[in-house]
C-alpha cells in the first residue's frame, strides 16, 4: 500500500470514529482524533489529485516548512483563542478540560491541527470545483480601488489587535463580547491582504471580481468545515458558545452568528495564513539558492 493511501485510510478511520464517538456515545474529547483525522484524510486527497496541501510536507518528509506552519497554528490558538475569545470576550469554554488541559488541547491540538484540517478542506473543494467551473474573474477592478480595499482591510487587522486590549485596560472591558464579534467580520481578510502585499494575488479580490470557483469554494469549504465540526459537538459539547450579543436565533442548536461570521473567519484566516507562510517560505529558499549560486 502507498503511503498516501495508508493515511488516507487512517484519517478516514479518525474521522469517521471520532463523530460516532461523539454522536452516538457522547465522548466529549472527539475532536482532536477528528481535526488530525481530517488533516490527513483531506491532505491525502489532495496529495493524489496534485492539489496544494500542507500534508504532502509531511509524507515528502519536508518537516521544517510543516513546522512553521504549525507554529502558525500556535500563534492563532494563543491569540484568537486563549487571550481574546476566552479570557478578553469570553464568547466559549470547554467545560470538560480541567487545570492544565485547558490550555494545552487548544494550544496542541483544536487550532494548530483545525487550520490545517480547514486548508486542506479548501484546496481539496477547489480542485474538485475547477473541473466545473472557470477559474476567471467577471468583472475586473482598477489597481487603484485593489489597493484601497487591501489597505484598508489591513487597516482592520490593525484595529483587530488593538481596539480589544485598549477596551480591556481603559474601558474595563465594557462590552468585549460585542467588541470582539465586530472585531472578526472586520479582521477575517486580514491575512489575505498581506499575502497580496507580497505576490499581489487576493482570494478577496476575485470573491468580489465574481470569481465563480472561488466564491464556490468558499461556500463549500465553509459548508463542509462548520458542519463537521460543529453539528458533532452538540451531541457531546466538548466546547460551549456563550455570551454571543446581538442575536440568540441557532440553527442546528448553533448560534446563527457562530455558524456564519465565526466560521467564516475560522476557514478563511487559517488558509490564506497558511499560503502566507508557504510563500515567505518559498521566497526564503529562492533567495538561498541565489545566495548558492553567486558562491
Amino acid at each position: 500500500m502507498k503511503k498516501e493511501d495508508a493515511t488516507l485510510l487512517i484519517g478516514l478511520i479518525l474521522v469517521v470514529g471520532s463523530i460516532i464517538s461523539s454522536v452516538v456515545f457522547g465522548f466529549y474529547f472527539w475532536y482532536s482524533f477528528y481535526v488530525i483525522g481530517a488533516f490527513m484524510f483531506f491532505g491525502s486527497l489532495n496529495y493524489k489529485l496534485g492539489s496544494k496541501s500542507v500534508f504532502s510536507y509531511v509524507l515528502n518528509r519536508k518537516y521544517k516548512p510543516f513546522l512553521l506552519i504549525y507554529t502558525l497554528g500556535l500563534f492563532l490558538a494563543l491569540l484568537v483563542d486563549i487571550i481574546y475569545g476566552r479570557n478578553i470576550a469570553t464568547l466559549w469554554y470547554y467545560p470538560n478540560l480541567k487545570g492544565i488541559y485547558d490550555f494545552v488541547f487548544p494550544l496542541l491540538f483544536y487550532y494548530p491541527f483545525g487550520g490545517l484540517q480547514v486548508y486542506e478542506i479548501f484546496y481539496f473543494c477547489k480542485t474538485v470545483l475547477a473541473k466545473k467551473l472557470k477559474d476567471k474573474n467577471i468583472y475586473h477592478l482598477g489597481k487603484k480601488v485593489k489597493t484601497i480595499i487591501i489597505d484598508v482591510l489591513i487597516l482592520f487587522f490593525i484595529l483587530g489587535l488593538l481596539v480589544p486590549l485598549v477596551n480591556l485596560l481603559f474601558n474595563a472591558n465594557r462590552h468585549a463580547n460585542e467588541i470582539m464579534v465586530f472585531i472578526m467580520i472586520l479582521t477575517v481578510f486580514s491575512t489575505d491582504a498581506l499575502v497580496y502585499k507580497i505576490n499581489k494575488k487576493s482570494v478577496v479580490l476575485e470573491f468580489i471580481q465574481g470569481n465563480k470557483l472561488i466564491i464556490a469554494t468558499l461556500a463549500l469549504s465553509w459548508i463542509i468545515a462548520v458542519v463537521l465540526t460543529e453539528v458533532p459537538n452538540v451531541f457531546s459539547w466538548e466546547w460551549i458558545y456563550h455570551n454571543v450579543p446581538f442575536i440568540n436565533f441557532e440553527f442546528l442548536k448553533i448560534n446563527i452568528l457562530i455558524f456564519t461570521f465565526g466560521w467564516f473567519f475560522l476557514v478563511f484566516v487559517p488558509v490564506r495564513g497558511i499560503d502566507l507562510i508557504k510563500l515567505l517560505f518559498k521566497l526564503k529558499e529562492e533567495k538561498a539558492r541565489q545566495v548558492r549560486r553567486l558562491h
